[in-house]
């Protein structure tokens, strides 16, 4: 064997860890969502719904929160007094820390809110007191997503909260249906202000 042939391969084996370090990387990057490039911290002021609340920074301002990757009952619907409730009960007066990057059309952030290391929208779908909001799941991190989902479906096979119920009507649903014509044409209209990737809360 000769050392010209040692050679070429001694660098064909760095050439081929080279690309699987490359490709190591990419995978890991690529679950790494960019909606929770920001970090909001502060304290919970007030919890408006199941889904929604309220932080004061250091400098006093309020920034209103939309937890990212659930969707509540609304507080006119079965288990949206519930909701709130438990989200209070979490989160209100709690020292909280937000990972966002986007803003709805209603100027809400909306972002993962964390309170005590706990995930408060994990803990509201745990609690059977949200749903995983799938639509815009590709919004959240890829093991977000997965956590999120597993979640449901336990809380769905217990009977928690919610899933107690025989007949459930999501909020989305909900929401559409009490919307007139002209508000559901101007709701497929809007757009949210962006930053990258385009998000797609408008609920």
């Amino acid at each position: 064997m000769t050392k010209g042939s040692d050679a070429q391969r001694r660098a064909a084996t760095r050439r081929g860890a080279f690309f699987r370090s490359i490709f190591v990387i990419a995978v890991f990057f690529s679950t790494i969502s960019p909606a929770l490039a920001e970090l909001l911290h502060g304290q919970v002021v007030r919890v408006s719904d199941g889904d929604t609340l309220v932080v004061e920074d250091s400098n006093g301002a309020h920034h209103k929160i939309r937890l990212l990757g659930i969707d509540a009952p609304e507080s006119a619907q079965a288990y949206g007094p519930a909701a709130t409730e438990f989200l209070r009960s979490q989160a209100l007066g709690a020292p909280a820390t937000v990972h966002w990057q986007v803003r709805d059309r209603y100027q809400r952030v909306v972002g993962q809110v964390f309170v005590n290391a706990k995930d408060l929208g994990l803990e509201q779908i745990r609690a059977g007191l949200a749903w995983h909001y799938r639509a815009y799941a590709k919004d959240q991190a890829a093991d977000d997503r997965l956590a999120y989902a597993a979640a449901e479906l336990t809380a769905r096979t217990e009977g928690q909260g919610l899933w107690a119920e025989a007949e459930l009507t999501p909020p989305w649903d909900w929401r559409r249906a009490r919307r007139s014509p002209s508000q559901r044409q101007n709701h497929s209209a809007a757009t949210p202000q962006r930053l990258s990737p385009p998000p797609h809360w408008t609920d």
